[in-house]
């Protein structure tokens, strides 16, 4: 889910590259995604995306019922769609908080919820993309932060109840990637954060995407949250 961002497209490549058939999700930036079909030179439909408005959960339903028609079942659900709309919270209007939540939380949810009736009976693996404001929390990103949080208690919470069906469910929580999402960010900004960082560096959206393979190929490790940010929250 979340297939045409800066990290969705990454983890696109690297697991249609490690084999996988990928179906992916959009909402407004279908040709993203188009160009990177183009790119990857797709062959015998192994990448395929489809329209979804993850806060619905009638959208969310006809994803996976399009999904069914082309793969059957699931072996590994990557949720990567998010929204962040930087203030102060006392600044912040309701329909930027509720468009936060919807989309990061609860579209999650909702997400993770009906993918359950798609796994291969042989179980499999869900890798939610939080962040590191949701294991520290970061001034003018409250609301945002609240949201990934979220995400990560979700997770460990669905891998305990789900542990049986032996459906692993962690969570990668990335430090500042630079991204469309981060755009507001001046290049001053940037180059604080990279000083701050442990190794004075940014991390990347592959260095998700490989983060997210890894966890697919690893059976023993549910119910963790990586966070992947050169040190800047040490």
């Amino acid at each position: 889910m979340g297939a045409s961002g800066t990290i969705g497209k990454a983890l696109v490549k690297k697991f249609y590259n490690a084999g996988f058939n990928v179906f992916g999700s959009y909402f407004n930036n279908k040709s993203e995604l188009d160009n990177l079909s183009a790119s990857l030179k797709v062959r015998q439909n192994r990448f395929c995306y489809y329209y979804c408005d993850q806060t619905s959960e009638k959208s969310v339903k006809e994803f996976f019922n399009e999904f069914a028609k082309i793969f059957g079942k699931i072996d590994c659900l990557i949720c990567s769609a998010g929204v962040s709309k930087p203030n102060l919270i006392i600044d912040q209007s309701y329909a930027n908080l509720s468009s936060e939540i919807n989309v990061n939380l609860v579209g999650t949810i909702l997400v993770n919820k009906e993918s359950l009736n798609y796994f291969n009976d042989g179980g499999g693996s869900i890798i939610n993309i939080a962040s590191i404001w949701g294991n520290v929390g970061a001034s003018f990103e409250s609301t945002y932060s609240a949201t990934k949080g979220g995400v990560i208690a979700f997770s460990k919470s669905l891998a305990k109840e789900i542990g049986s069906k032996n459906i692993t469910v962690n969570t990668i929580s990335p430090g500042l990637i630079i991204s469309k999402m981060n755009s507001h960010l001046t290049k001053a900004d940037i180059a604080l954060v990279k000083e701050e960082s442990a190794i004075n560096k940014l991390p990347t959206a592959l260095s998700v995407a490989k983060t997210a393979l890894f966890l697919t190929r690893s059976p023993h490790i549910t119910g963790t949250n990586i966070t992947i940010d050169c040190g800047f929250t040490l």
